[in-house]
């Protein structure tokens, strides 16, 4: 489970969707596993070999991943032609969600900064639980969002002076 830098880790692939919520991931390799092997072993990677990503959708990896008909990469090299680098920046900008929400996920879970000292199968059932975790706090800020949208929509005045610094 050594990885690059001499530390045990795993490797973690992850689908979200814009909202940063979770949608699968797979934990079934080491840290040292380059990521295109990992994806081959994921779930999920069966599933689109078997045709199950529903039609019109894609999902959006770097260039450690194969392009394929179910996964989307960029362009790899420099100097590309216009038409190839913009493609390339179109893709990069959609990857921006899970970079995010990777970020969220170890800044509101400090125990990912850290190394856990436990066996790999305990790391994934902490992983697993803190995906769960993490989803039911992004869905929590939709709903959280979504009604504090409809009340200042529905509100008459939105001047500065209106609003209660106490937040009652």
């Amino acid at each position: 489970y050594y990885n690059r830098k001499q530390l045990f880790s795993m490797n973690l692939q992850c689908v979200c969707a814009s909202n940063l919520v979770i949608l699968c991931y797979s934990l079934k390799t080491s840290g040292a596993t380059h990521d295109a092997l990992a994806w081959e072993v994921s779930d999920l990677y069966t599933q689109t070999k078997a045709g199950k990503l529903p039609k019109g959708y894609w999902i959006v990896g770097d260039d450690a991943y194969p392009n394929s008909e179910s996964v989307c990469t960029t362009y790899s090299g420099r100097g590309l032609e216009l038409r190839k680098s913009n493609f390339n920046f179109y893709v990069s900008r959609m990857r921006c969600a899970i970079e995010r929400c990777f970020g969220i996920f170890v800044l509101r879970w400090q125990i990912f900064k850290r190394a856990l000292l436990q066996e790999p199968e305990r790391v994934a059932e902490i992983v697993a639980c803190c995906i769960r975790l993490h989803n039911i706090c992004c869905e929590a800020r939709d709903r959280w969002l979504a009604l504090h949208a409809c009340s200042t929509a529905s509100s008459s005045s939105s001047s500065l002076a209106n609003i209660d610094p106490s937040g009652s």
